[in-house]
């Protein structure tokens, strides 16, 4: 998809609706810029080449529940979310 846009005032460009909602970018959404053979690339900031490498940083649980008679007993108290 290829659209036009005129640079406003303090070099402001604005996206698209179809292209932000396309990309789901809400107001507020930081982005990455990148300079490209001569071409501006605009990606989601939470768009991250190594997924699983962000989430495996965030922590671990102190056990994993895997039986599921444990697993429905969390569920009823509320302590996991499915």
């Amino acid at each position: 998809m290829t659209v036009e846009e005129v640079v406003q005032k303090k070099y402001r460009i604005t996206i698209p609706a179809e292209l932000r909602e396309r990309l789901r970018i809400r107001e507020g959404d930081k982005v990455r810029i990148i300079l490209d053979d001569g071409r501006l690339v605009i990606e989601p900031q939470w768009l991250v080449d190594n997924p699983t490498e962000k989430l495996a940083s965030i922590g671990s649980p102190k056990r994993v529940v895997t039986e599921p008679g444990e697993l429905e007993e969390k569920i009823r108290r509320g302590r996991l979310r499915v």
